[in-house]
Parts: structure tokens; C-alpha cells; sequence
């Protein structure tokens, strides 16, 4: 059994720089719990025993730019996988971080941005004391060497900046992901998957609506691969913009990866947070069993559906 989607997500932390309203954080609790690099040694060196197939490993959090070691695990990671990709809401993302990330085999950004206000790019409490200009971060990831998407979730906060979001995008000639709003009810604990509902802010023909304004009136979206309805996207050259669905409600949660976070739970999705655990006696072996188990089971979101029929 490979893993979930052949990808792999290293969860680094709990902890974040920000508060954003709406952050589902992985599953996980919000709290300042860390990544040991030497569990994540374990599973690496597994998943390379193992010969499991891994064509992507993301790097998150929490904000993993917090994580004292982070580079370590960058290079943990790109032992397993060339394509390593970090998501970030870039406010640590200086210039010699980024090229110490690249040196360590960091080869993707995915910058969380929702407004394009310099003061307040993303729902959280209070403004920034400095300015973040988006484009200017992106320019110093380029010269790191590093592609960059952006992803941006779509609230009240900012129903009305698709259109200069997409035209920022499509300037900068990088691809925008956004996401439909999901409220969380529960976070994953021992013994207890979260729950979380899909709540959308800004409805799809919303967002279709501001997105032809920048795009053209004809412009298309269309299923994205393996993700159909709950991915539309329209695809321009290397340019693209997509709108996300929650992917439980399509039973494709587990197409983003199997998940291990900073307390060592393994899960394909964020309903199956607290089953399997990752422990310091487990041999390769059972690390290896552990993947394969975290990454099989059924999403509970589906299962609970199923049996209400």
C-alpha cells in the first residue's frame, strides 16, 4: 500500500505567527509543540526501506518558519523526494533563509496570502508593524531558486480582491489557488478524529463572476486531474487559478497526502487525526506499517455520509 496519493506532509508545528480566523492548522491543535527531526528521520529512512513511492513531500504547519530546525528537515525530506515544497505565510521568508531552505533542497514556496493589504495580508488580529509586500516576496524566492504558488482562502475578509489577487498572480506569472472557507468544530485529539464543515464565504459564482472581470468574460474553469468538480481551474500556459472545494465532501481528501504531525499521528485526513500514532519503540518495520495503515483508511467524514444513507 503506497502512500496516500504517492505525497507525503510533514506537519512541523502547531505553533503559528499568526491567528487567522478560519485555520483548520492540519487537524491539529493550535499550540507550540515542534517537530522532532529525529522521529522524521525514522519515517524518511522507512519510507526508503520500505521503497514506498513519494512524488511530493509538503512541508507545513502551523507556520513551519518557526521550527528551529527546519532545515534539517528540508534535508530529511528531499532524502526522500526532489520535489520538497514549503507552505508558509512568508513573514519569515527573508532572503537567507530562503536560500539556506534551497540549499537544503527546498525547491517550492506556497505563500498564503488572502488580501493585499501590506498591513493585514491574511484575517488575523491586529496589523503587521512592517509592510509585506507580496510581490517582493516572491521576487526574493525567485532569487533563491524556489517556484512560488500562492494560496489564498476566500472569506468575508476579502470577497472583494479576487480580481487584483488574480491580476497580481497572472503578472507575476504564478498560479493562485483559492480555497472555499471550512469551519472547524473539533481538532483531532487522542482517540478522536476533528470535524470540520465546509462553510463557504464567497460562493463559486462569486468567485467566477470577479475572476472573468481580470481573466476575460469567456474565461473557463474546468475539473483539475484526478480532483474533478472539487477543483476548477482554468489553466493559461504556466499561469494557472484554481477554486477549491472541500475535498471531504468529494470523499478525495486523502489526494493531499499522508499527514504526520508534530506528536508523531500519521492520517490521510484531517478526520482521522489521533489513530495512529508514531512512537520512539517502534521499529522501521512498524514505522513503515504505521504510513501504510495512516495512509489506507476510509475518511470518517465519508464513512459517517455512507452510513446515514
Amino acid at each position: 500500500m503506497p502512500l496516500a496519493a504517492q505525497k507525503l506532509r510533514l506537519i512541523t508545528t502547531g505553533a503559528c505567527n499568526l491567528a487567522c480566523f478560519y485555520c483548520h492548522n492540519e487537524g491539529q491543535a493550535k499550540e507550540d509543540t515542534f517537530a522532532r527531526p529525529g522521529d522524521l528521520r525514522r519515517v524518511s529512512t522507512a519510507v526508503r526501506d520500505r521503497g514506498l513511492l513519494v512524488s511530493e513531500v509538503t512541508i507545513s504547519g502551523g507556520e513551519p518558519l518557526l521550527h528551529p530546525e527546519l532545515d534539517d528537515i528540508v534535508s530529511l525530506a528531499a532524502d526522500v523526494c526532489a520535489r520538497v515544497t514549503m507552505v508558509s505565510n512568508g513573514l519569515l521568508a527573508d532572503g537567507r533563509r530562503l536560500d539556506r531552505l534551497a540549499a537544503a533542497g527546498l525547491r517550492k514556496l506556497r505563500l498564503g496570502v488572502d488580501s493585499l493589504d501590506t498591513t493585514k495580508p491574511r484575517p488575523s488580529r491586529g496589523r503587521l508593524p512592517t509592510p509585506f509586500v507580496v510581490g517582493e516576496v516572491i521576487e526574493t524566492a525567485r532569487a533563491a531558486g524556489l517556484e512560488v504558488d500562492l494560496n489564498t482562502v476566500l472569506t468575508r475578509y476579502n470577497r472583494q480582491e479576487v480580481g487584483t489577487l488574480i491580476a497580481l498572480a497572472q503578472t507575476m506569472n504564478v498560479s493562485i489557488k483559492f480555497f472555499e472557507h471550512v469551519a472547524v468544530q473539533t481538532f483531532g485529539a487522542d482517540g478522536t478524529g476533528g470535524v470540520m464543515a465546509a462553510k463557504p464565504q464567497v460562493p463559486y459564482e462569486d468567485f467566477l463572476q470577479q475572476a472573468r472581470l481580470t481573466l476575460g468574460q469567456f474565461a473557463e474553469f474546468t475539473p483539475a486531474g484526478a480532483f474533478g468538480d472539487a477543483n476548477l481551474h482554468h489553466v493559461a500556459g504556466d499561469f494557472e487559478v484554481r477554486y477549491c472545494r472541500y475535498l471531504c465532501n468529494f470523499d478525495l481528501c486523502w489526494l493531499t497526502g499522508t499527514r504526520v504531525d508534530p506528536h508523531g499521528y500519521v492520517y490521510n485526513c484531517m478526520s482521522n487525526r489521533g489513530i495512529d500514532r508514531l512512537t520512539s519503540r517502534m521499529t522501521l518495520d512498524e514505522v513503515a506499517d504505521l504510513l501504510e495503515r495512516g495512509s489506507a483508511r476510509q475518511c470518517r467524514s465519508s464513512a459517517d455520509r455512507a452510513s446515514q444513507r
